[in-house]
């Protein structure tokens, strides 16, 4: 898995998780958000930020969304935004694009995606 964020302020270092591994409510906020995510959001933006994401089960949970509001003052509006639109934005427009450019090329193990 591979998560990263992108914004009008540049983007961040690309976190690769280890392959195999299943990332649930519990991993996803106190691993991929806490350590990985807010730090280097915070490190381009400050403290304000919109946090956009979208409705993978992890990022939905309410220990998620209890974590955001509580630990970095973002409502994760999205995620109710998407539950009623069925519309993500994030998946067909910045993951679209990076997927065309990663597959342009054949990739034959984690290095060279990396």
């Amino acid at each position: 898995m591979v998560t990263m964020a992108v914004s009008s302020l540049g983007c961040i270092s690309i976190h690769f998780i280890k392959p195999g591994v299943k990332i649930n409510s519990n991993d996803y906020w106190n691993t991929v958000l806490h350590q990985m995510l807010v730090p280097d959001i915070r490190y381009i933006s400050g403290d304000t930020f919109v946090f956009q994401q979208d409705s993978a089960l992890a990022h939905c949970t309410h220990t998620t969304v209890e974590f955001l509001v509580r630990d970095t003052r973002v409502h994760s509006i999205q995620a109710v935004a998407t539950k009623l639109t069925g519309f993500e934005p994030n998946d067909y427009s910045v993951w679209e694009i990076l997927q065309e450019w990663v597959y342009c090329t054949r990739v034959t193990n984690l290095e060279k995606l990396k």
